[in-house]
């Protein structure tokens, strides 16, 4: 199958693969996977090659081409990436007002969450203030 790989979405390095892995083996139906991965940053894209009902290897292909649709849909432009909050003081308060909703009392996850929401406020009130004076 050809076609040409795009650099790995993680650190933009050309990819290695497609290598097929198993297929030898009769106990599993000489199923196989299908893999590419990046050789700097180890991301791994995989795939699985296609069986019949009784679980017998009928691929013709398909594993790698699914292979390489998965690997170059992932992406690879930065302005794909959501940027980080700018408001920094409503992020802030949007994320304890969302720990605080978590606690509803009662389990451990919900003791947790109230504690995870004091060290936030303690966190927050060490924080510098702003040109209003509201704690950023």
């Amino acid at each position: 199958m050809s076609g040409e790989l795009k650099p790995c979405p993680f650190c933009g390095s050309a990819p290695s693969g497609p290598t097929e892995i198993g297929g030898n083996d009769e106990r599993n139906g000489y199923n196989f996977t299908v893999q590419i991965s990046c050789g700097s940053c180890g991301a791994i894209m995989a795939s699985e090659s296609h069986s019949n009902d009784l679980g017998w290897c009928t691929d013709n292909g398909q594993a790698e081409a699914d292979a390489r649709i998965n690997w170059n849909r992932r992406s690879t432009q930065p302005s794909d990436i959501a940027e980080a909050p700018t408001d920094t003081k409503g992020f802030k308060r949007e994320l304890l007002a969302f720990i605080r909703a978590q606690a509803c009392g009662g389990s451990a996850f919900n003791s947790a969450a109230e504690h995870i929401a004091e060290q936030v406020e303690r966190w927050l009130a060490t924080q510098p203030a702003d040109a209003t004076g509201a704690r950023t």
